[in-house]
């Protein structure tokens, strides 16, 4: 099925941008959005519906990778306006329950779901993240939409991980490792691993760590994820620390720092170059070499100031942009009840 491969092969991959930029992508929804009024069979009509939500959902979670926070906003809810319309529902449930067509749309809702939520953990709205995580999830199992299950666990485990909890985040993978890579074909399953690791590290179970993060590591060299291979070298680093085993620990943190000095931001995880810093800091603070922790400091320092001022300005323009959205929504209400007011007179 064409929409699934879509999805799985380019766009649902949790904590990544995809290389598609904003221009093009908005001449292709126009595109769309023209094609759609001309399309006067259903099922034609259902297709191209299912493109232009895919495409703001890509445009969505592109621009949120880079902190045009606004922007991702825009995109999102003008997908959530799209898909979750009346007519729209109405149509894809008139397909019937088993269709292809419907499983397509239900599971491309539970996606914008889950990367909304993505985007509310980026500016501070950590109550809508988590409940967008469960609406992912809720939708995904109505379904038993593999993918999407474990893409909702392992965004709540980590958000759970971010609050100091990580007994609930060990619920929330436990039900995500259920499902086997295999069996719904995710191609970055380093990502799941190095959150379950989390959870272990977090746990002090470190050998369970240690073999999670092996596990993300094999999968990401396997294929070609520096993502993968940045965010398990850190755990691993992180791990051989507290196993006090400084020359492994100090490997592992060259490794990965190496790596995000190419990435620059990993923002659904909250680690950035500043991150790799600063485990290099705390290397040498814990073994006693104070001058080299020194340099490590000041270099985190400034990548955090950077990376600070960069996202005050993104979450300002995010901040204007739902203030206009809102009164637009109280516009739209206003005009409802005059015209209903109208209407009884």
């Amino acid at each position: 099925m064409r929409y699934i491969l879509f999805l799985i092969i380019i766009y649902l991959q949790p904590f990544y941008c995809l290389s598609q930029n904003a221009p093009s992508v908005d001449f292709e929804i126009d595109s769309l959005q023209k094609k759609l009024k001309n399309s006067v069979q259903d099922t034609v009509y259902a297709k191209v519906l299912l493109q232009v939500g895919e495409l703001l959902g890509n445009k969505g979670w592109t621009t949120n990778n880079q902190s045009e926070f606004a922007l991702s906003y825009d995109a999102y809810q003008k997908a959530f306006d799209l898909m979750e319309d009346v007519k729209t529902e109405r149509l894809f449930k008139s397909f019937g329950e088993s269709s292809d067509l419907q499983r397509s749309y239900r599971s491309l809702i539970a996606n914008l779901n889950f990367n909304y939520g993505h985007l509310m953990g980026s500016t501070a709205n950590y109550k809508e993240r988590m409940r967008y995580y469960k609406k992912a999830l809720q939708t995904a199992k109505s379904m038993n939409d593999a993918l999407n299950i474990v893409y909702a666990n392992t965004g709540m485990a980590i958000t759970f991980l971010q609050e100091n909890k990580p007994d609930s985040a060990a619920f929330r993978m436990e039900e995500a490792i259920l499902y086997p890579p295999e069996s719904y074909n995710y191609s970055e399953y380093s990502t799941v691993a190095y959150t379950y690791g989390m959870v272990q590290f977090y746990l002090s179970e470190y050998p369970l760590a240690k073999k999670y993060y092996f596990e993300g590591i094999k999968d990401a060299k396997k294929k070609e994820s520096k993502i993968g291979l940045a965010i398990n070298y850190l755990g691993l680093s992180k791990t051989y620390a507290k196993l006090e085993l400084p020359d492994s620990a100090y490997f592992y943190a060259i490794g990965s720092l190496k790596l995000l000095k190419e990435l620059k931001e990993i923002r659904i995880l909250d680690i950035d170059l500043a991150t790799g810093y600063e485990n290099l800091y705390q290397h040498f603070i814990q073994f006693e070499q104070r001058d080299s922790a020194f340099k490590y400091l000041q270099f985190a320092n400034v990548e955090k100031a950077a990376f600070t001022k960069s996202k005050l300005n993104s979450l300002a323009s995010f901040q204007q942009t739902l203030l206009k959205r809102q009164m637009h929504l109280k516009d739209l209400e206003k005009e409802k009840l005059e015209i209903q007011a109208k209407n009884r007179m």
